[in-house]
């Protein structure tokens, strides 16, 4: 090596860090793969006081719609918010040119939730955490 660096663990790290990462990965990406056309794609469950009860955290890049995070509060559930805010998410996908979505959940979670929605397992990795499994799931849309 030409230079001497430091290696430094970030606890704690800041968004500068994070920044000049995700920089340099896109970056990198944009060269090899081209635009990533990349935009966020949340959607928020408010109750009548506008408190935050539930949501969707995702991202649209190379045709391709990652969902992040998921949630619904359990007083929330079984009431079609779930599967509202899902076929919103990829209505809103498929305006964005997306072909395909992607995500993971855990054994404890969702998984059969997504597979009803047309989901299809295409991975998994067992004992993650400990005494469950960590699905990765896919559609076409």
């Amino acid at each position: 090596m030409s230079q001497k660096c430091a290696i430094v663990f970030e606890e704690k790290p800041d968004s500068v860090f994070t920044d000049a990462i995700q920089e340099g990965i896109n970056q990198f990406n944009q060269e090899q793969a081209g635009d990533y056309n990349y935009k966020k794609l949340c959607l928020s469950l408010r109750d009548a006081e506008q408190k935050i009860v539930g949501g969707l955290v995702g991202e649209t890049y190379w045709e391709c719609f990652y969902i992040e995070l998921f949630w619904i509060s359990e007083p929330y559930r079984k009431d079609g918010y779930g599967s509202t805010i899902l076929q919103m998410a990829e209505d809103e996908a498929r305006s964005r040119g997306v072909k395909q979505v992607f995500l993971n959940t855990f054994s404890f979670q969702a998984s059969d939730f997504y597979q009803k929605y047309g989901y299809r397992v295409f991975g998994e990795l067992p004992n993650f955490p400990p005494g469950h499994k960590c699905y990765f799931l896919t559609k076409n849309l």
